[in-house]
């Protein structure tokens, strides 16, 4: 007599299958979102590559001068908006054909219930953060522009352009917060601390690169004392004279 034709699989073969799918699935799963997370990296730093082209441009027309110094200016990339001013920014909008390069695409939007504010808008979207210390002054007085950062990336999207660090007094001196602790005493940074542990930096010279939050210091950002991520806004002062 011929055999019978087997039906279908068992429970204990599906079981086993669903297994070996489970398996791979948490292997290729965490491979799959590193790649992506690179490839969005690598996008975040060709936006700052193009801000830097931005920022070439602008010193060039501006007899070699960094744009404005205004920090927390909300609407920054729409001169009719509430609450703008001349700023870091906006500024380097009529040299980038895409405004969506001011932001990081790893950096989530803030959208409503913030003070201030920030919420992203369909003209104002950025995760980069201006540094205080050389804006509005003269690129003959920052020495080594290619050592010196222009931007960092902060950990989320905002309709405000921020300047960190800042200064908290008018004789632009006492400097604070180019570094921020998330919970002031722990190693989660809100600063260059985007992608695996770091984050992309674009260089007064134009030219970005990525560094990791550890080896973050004062010093590139044209501050002393030369220090490197320490709990507590610590004061710090401009590392080169004159001033402007």
């Amino acid at each position: 007599m011929p055999g019978k034709m087997r039906g279908g699989f068992t429970l204990i073969e599906l079981l086993v299958v669903i297994a070996i799918i489970a398996i791979l699935a948490s292997i290729l799963f965490p491979v799959f979102a590193q790649a992506r997370e690179r490839a969005r990296a690598t996008q975040c730093l060709s936006n700052l590559k193009q801000v830097g082209t931005g920022v070439t441009m602008y010193n060039q027309d501006y007899d070699e001068w960094m744009p404005p110094n205004n920090d927390g200016v909300t609407n920054f990339n729409d001169p009719a908006g509430a609450g703008y001013r001349p700023n870091y920014l906006g500024s380097l909008s009529p040299y980038i054909k895409n405004d969506r390069v001011f932001g990081c695409p790893s950096a989530p939007d803030v959208t409503t219930g913030t003070p201030g504010n920030q919420a992203v808008t369909p003209k104002s979207r950025s995760s980069f953060l201006g540094n205080a210390v050389i804006m509005e002054r003269s690129t003959a007085v920052i020495p080594n522009p290619s050592d010196i950062v222009y931007m960092q990336e902060l950990f989320n999207a905002r309709g405000t352009a921020f300047l960190r660090p800042r200064s908290n007094n008018a004789a632009r001196t006492d400097y604070r917060w180019w570094y921020f602790p998330r919970t002031g005493t722990d190693d989660i940074w809100n600063y260059t601390n985007v992608h695996f542990g770091g984050g992309n930096v674009l260089f007064c010279d134009g030219h970005a690169k990525q560094l990791h939050v550890k080896f973050m210091r004062s010093r590139i950002f044209g501050l002393l004392p030369d220090r490197g991520i320490e709990p507590g806004p610590t004061a710090y002062n401009q590392a080169w004279s004159p001033a402007f």
